[in-house]
């Protein structure tokens, strides 16, 4: 993913995916009713930034996860190096893109279909910096998923009105209105309890697995002389 500046990631259930990263669109058609009114200052630079590199805090102790597969891939710390050698050097080099964990694993719980999880996963690829929302055309996320705009218009106005992302109006360009910014704030809110609700089962079993193997280890013992 590229991004403005280096962004630092210290949770280690967020997955970083690599991705073919596109010049930001400098215009985009209306992006349809149910959109709120971004400030009237100038756009976000659409050229060409910096990638992101994040490290996750490393951990000589995996989790077990609560189905009984191990954590191992995710408590690594997953630094450039790390990431060339599980998706190739020129796919990391490209650019890359980090996704909470919490979000593929709970994405039925929250409601979201397939296309939900792709529409945001190319919305999260143009996310440069926190304080830069991303403003992707539907156009553009259409070609990339290989479907028609109107599939992604429909799609984007369901994850409005549920709550999931927010739809921010830009004015201006040769025909008075940008594509939409996109906040995802939303949908950060409403996977957190699933994230907390997550790692308290993993700290549940991380103290039963230390307890159970302080129980089974073998006392000394000392044999006194006559």
């Amino acid at each position: 993913m590229t991004v403005a500046a280096k962004l630092p990631h210290n949770n280690p259930n967020v997955i970083p995916l690599p991705r073919h990263p596109m010049p930001l669109p400098p215009a985009a058609s209306a992006d349809g009713p149910n959109v709120a009114h971004a400030p009237s200052h100038p756009a976000e630079s659409t050229s060409t930034t910096e990638r992101m590199l994040s490290t996750a805090p490393t951990d000589s102790t995996p989790a077990s996860h609560p189905d009984g597969e191990g954590d191992q891939g995710f408590t690594a710390t997953h630094g450039k190096k790390q990431l060339a050698v599980k998706w190739g050097e020129a796919n990391i080099e490209w650019g890359w893109v980090a996704l909470p964990r919490i979000i593929l694993e709970k994405q039925h719980a929250l409601g979201l279909s397939s296309e939900d999880i792709n529409i945001i996963l190319q919305i999260a690829q143009y996310w440069h910096d926190p304080g830069s929302l991303p403003f992707p055309s539907k156009a553009r996320i259409a070609k990339a998923m290989g479907v028609h705009p109107r599939t992604v218009q429909r799609r984007l106005t369901r994850l409005h009105e549920l709550g999931f992302i927010q739809r921010i109006e830009r004015k201006g360009g040769p025909k008075g209105t940008l594509s939409n910014q996109y906040s995802l704030a939303g949908l950060a809110e409403r996977a957190t309890p699933y994230a907390e609700e997550a790692i308290q089962e993993r700290e549940r079993q991380r103290s039963e697995t230390a307890a159970r193997l302080k129980r089974k280890r073998p006392k000394t013992q000392v044999k006194g002389g006559e």
